[in-house]
């Protein structure tokens, strides 16, 4: 980490340390831009993201299913790739993400965001296994 990132709002650390994807950041910021879009305006009180969604268009729909929940949308992309040389077993397709952006929004956000703090943590469970791993080398 530089001395610079020191200086910079607490949101940066996550991307210095690298213990967040490209998909979790975007997750983070979509939901920040959200948050000062009402926070700064008094007539927004009565506001609900049910009807916050209801305008928007199939696509807003889908960019919504794929931005907060980061892991499922990731999920349908391996299982359409083939990059693992067959076609993954995941009974899981963007049309079932999109309902459920429509049914609940706010419970889509929470357990996007759930999905991410697993991740984080996976992260640092698996940096302190490699750190054993060194450790147990200079046994």
């Amino acid at each position: 980490m530089t001395l610079a990132s020191y200086f910079r709002p607490l949101k940066h650390i996550p991307t210095d340390l690298e213990i967040m994807s490209k998909r979790s950041r975007r997750y983070i910021r979509s939901l920040s831009e959200i948050r000062n879009s009402l926070v700064h305006d008094i007539r927004k009180v009565e506001f609900t993201l049910k009807e916050f969604i209801s305008d928007y268009t199939e696509k807003e729909i889908t960019w919504f299913a794929k931005t907060f929940s980061p892991f499922e949308a990731l999920s349908i992309e391996l299982k359409d790739s083939k990059i693992f040389g067959k076609e993954l077993d995941i009974d899981l397709t963007i049309n079932m993400l999109k309902d459920r952006v429509k049914n609940d929004p706010k419970e889509y956000i929470w357990i996007g965001g759930h999905s991410i703090l697993v991740n984080i943590m996976d992260n640092h469970l698996y940096g302190d296994y490699l750190n054993w791993q060194k450790a147990k080398e200079f046994e």
